[in-house]
């Protein structure tokens, strides 16, 4: 039985996910070109609160990103 491994990652910035693979998850109606049901949970809000420097050190919000893929993929 050919078994798969799963990779557990935990990237320093949501740069080091790709928008697609997120909102596929996190929101996959906005994956399909439709409007998210949660807004805040789309790739594209969470960067901007990195980018902008609303999060992150000194902000008292240190986001952790958790990721789980299917080896090679």
């Amino acid at each position: 039985m050919d078994q798969a491994r799963i990779e557990i990652g935990m990237p320093d910035s949501l740069s080091r996910i790709a928008a697609e693979e997120w909102d596929a998850c996190a929101c996959p109606e906005a994956g399909r070109g439709g409007r998210p049901v949660d807004p805040f949970t789309t790739h594209r809000f969470l960067m901007a609160l990195e980018d902008s420097g609303s999060v992150g050190p000194g902000t008292g919000w240190q986001p952790r990103y958790l990721t789980a893929r299917l080896e090679g993929q």
